[in-house]
């Protein structure tokens, strides 16, 4: 397995561990960038990996956001260098043919808030801190912020993206900018109750549905249902619809939700 200087990943059994480790605040620069694209096609390349955690590796900090240490320092040419760059870690993460689980341990503050959304899934700790505090700074969020309206709605996305204001885990769940919030010393067996709902589902079907669920983001109603049939159709190409419905009437469990590390 290759030796990453920023992060971890771990694997055991069907479910990989992508940890953040960059400390004190797991800042995004360019090196840690790089290393999360060559790391999340590794796993995409990886045909037994079934579900990936993505969370960090401190105690406290789940990615503190972008390296303003470099990003201090950027052009307009570098700037959208840096940028383009770290869109395409993010879309790398999105378009991973398995379901993301976002691990929030701590604070998830600009790009850590942007890469927090584009996970599919996201269990905070009750300690988290999210937001996109950019405009602070002097530059607005963008990229992965664009999901914000989506996930959110647009009135609250306006009123976080206008103000950079920060918000608890509370305030995240109350929102809809994550599925669940739990005591920290909870988190861990919260996301292994998770993995262990997604390992159960098809892996197949969850790879359409992932595909289909992005999809729709970008086409009208009509044409979402047209991709939504060629999925359903393309779906009876393999074993698994024949084989999930007669476990379902047999009642036992098709082979893809067997733990076959026992």
């Amino acid at each position: 397995m290759t030796i990453y200087e920023n992060i971890r990943l771990e694997r055991k059994g069907k479910v990989a561990t992508l940890k953040i480790n960059k400390p004190p605040l797991n800042l995004l620069n360019t090196p840690l960038l790089q290393e999360i694209i060559e790391v999340l096609q590794s796993i995409k390349e990886d045909k037994g990996c079934r579900v990936l955690v993505l969370t960090g590796k401190s105690d406290k900090v789940f990615i503190g956001g972008a390296d303003m240490n470099e990003m201090k320092n950027l052009n307009p040419q570098t700037a959208k260098d840096f940028i383009t760059l770290l869109h395409s870690a993010m879309k790398s993460l999105r378009l991973l043919p398995i379901p993301v689980i976002g691990r929030i341990n701590g604070y998830a503050l600009g790009g850590g808030c942007e890469v927090a959304m584009a996970c599919d899934l996201r269990i905070a700790s009750e300690r988290a801190i999210l937001g996109l505090p950019e405009v602070k700074v002097g530059i607005p969020s963008v990229i992965e912020a664009s999901l914000m309206p989506r996930l959110i709605g647009f009135g609250w996305a306006t009123d976080l993206l206008l103000t950079g204001r920060n918000i608890d885990a509370k305030e995240a769940y109350r929102l809809g900018l994550v599925h669940q919030v739990v005591k920290n010393k909870k988190l861990d067996q919260t996301v292994e109750d998770l993995v262990q709902k997604l390992i159960l589902c098809a892996p197949q079907a969850l790879k359409a549905q992932k595909e289909l669920i992005y999809g729709w983001m970008n086409r009208f109603l009509d044409e979402s249902i047209k991709m939504g049939i060629e999925a359903f159709s393309k779906s009876y190409e393999g074993p698994e619809p024949k084989e999930g419905m007669n476990s379902f009437f047999k009642k036992k469990p098709p082979s893809w939700a067997l733990d076959e590390t026992k």
